[in-house]
């Protein structure tokens, strides 16, 4: 990244953590314009989008984190998350499930190396997996004894 990539993803970033999510979008919009953006910085436009509501933008920006970085964690979690919340638990499942078991390589890392909100994600999306898990043992049985 050259300099002024640099100065705009760490005022993206500032923001962000600051709670400004309207600057912390036009920061890291002009960064994804200058075709320098990573993952990170798409799934940073992703939770902005996510806290202002704005869904296709979301979206988009979940899709290029995951063509940059398929496996990535966050972006597989947050994909995840929106499937759920579109009501498609098939396709959930399947981010929720690709996340914890590509976590699994990582949770080898010494635990001051494993950032704590990275681990509550995967302990949401473990959550969810044994929640799909549940409810598909019940249709199976209610379907059963019909």
């Amino acid at each position: 990244m050259k300099s002024q990539e640099i100065a705009l993803a760490k005022s993206g970033m500032t923001a962000l953590l600051q709670g400004n999510a309207h600057t912390a979008r036009i920061t890291i919009e002009k960064l994804v314009a200058t075709g320098a953006a990573d993952a990170v910085s798409c799934i940073a436009l992703a939770y902005v989008c996510r806290v202002l509501q704005d869904v296709p933008t979301m979206h988009a920006a979940i899709k290029r984190a995951l063509t940059l970085k398929p496996r990535n964690l966050r972006a597989l979690i947050l994909k995840a998350d929106r499937l759920h919340e579109a009501n498609d638990s098939r396709s959930a499942a399947a981010f929720y499930i690709t996340a914890v078991k590509s976590a699994a390589q990582l949770k080898t890392l010494p635990a001051d190396q494993f950032p704590n909100n990275l681990s509550q994600a995967l302990d949401h999306a473990q959550a969810r997996c044994n929640q799909y898990a549940l409810n598909f043992a019940q249709f199976l049985t209610q379907d059963f004894y019909r």
